[in-house]
């Protein structure tokens, strides 16, 4: 079971022509429970999104507890290496860790 919660990450790498830059876009899933935990993107290793949830209640995905979220993410950054890596992660600080889950969709990269 491919489950992402607190101290994972999803990373996929694919190879680039010559470019001086790549900029991307993709849907973070929050899921459940976060407190005032952050979503990261990385590029090669490299913060280049990340946003802090909000203490919120909600139904998006049917729990009347938990308003699990969609994030639009996007970034433009100088780059050079003939492969670009995507890195999806978390830094989940939540006492509630089994109820704190993330996810990514609709991952797009560019190279230029």
């Amino acid at each position: 079971v491919n489950v992402l919660g607190k101290g994972s990450a999803a990373a996929k790498s694919v190879p680039a022509p010559p470019h001086s830059a790549t900029r991307g876009t993709l849907k973070y899933i929050r899921i459940d429970n976060w407190v005032a935990d952050k979503g990261q993107v990385l590029i090669d290793g490299a913060q280049v999104w990340s946003k802090v949830s909000q203490v919120s209640l909600g139904s998006e995905c049917g729990s009347k507890w938990y308003a699990d979220e969609s994030w639009s993410a996007a970034w433009e950054v100088a780059h050079k290496a003939p492969t670009v890596t995507v890195t999806v992660t978390a830094d989940i600080k939540t006492k509630y860790v089994e109820k704190a889950w993330f996810g990514a969709d609709s991952v797009v990269v560019w190279v230029k």
